[in-house]
């Protein structure tokens, strides 16, 4: 069994848009996700575009699972275990 990271969002409360992406490391865990709330944030209005990109450098601060919320969407990472990778 190996130790993995899904990475991915949601709106609150529903499954999520598509299949979570599952990678080996919590740095590449985090880059997909940041890249993910910059994609969001470059399609949200401006003054939230910034909320999308403060949240997108914040996910630095992050050391273990967690979710971030912005603008009412949950980006989150899980650690999770998997078969053989």
């Amino acid at each position: 069994m190996t130790i993995a990271y899904s990475v991915g969002s949601n709106e609150p409360g529903c499954l999520p848009d598509s299949e979570p992406t599952v990678v080996v490391t919590f740095e590449e865990a985090k880059e997909i996700l940041r890249e993910n709330i910059k994609a969001d944030g470059l399609i949200a209005d401006s003054w939230i575009s910034e909320r999308y990109l403060d949240a997108a450098y914040n996910v630095k601060f992050w050391d273990h699972d967690d979710f971030i919320r912005v603008n009412g969407r949950n980006y989150w990472i899980e650690l999770v275990a998997v078969g053989d990778m």
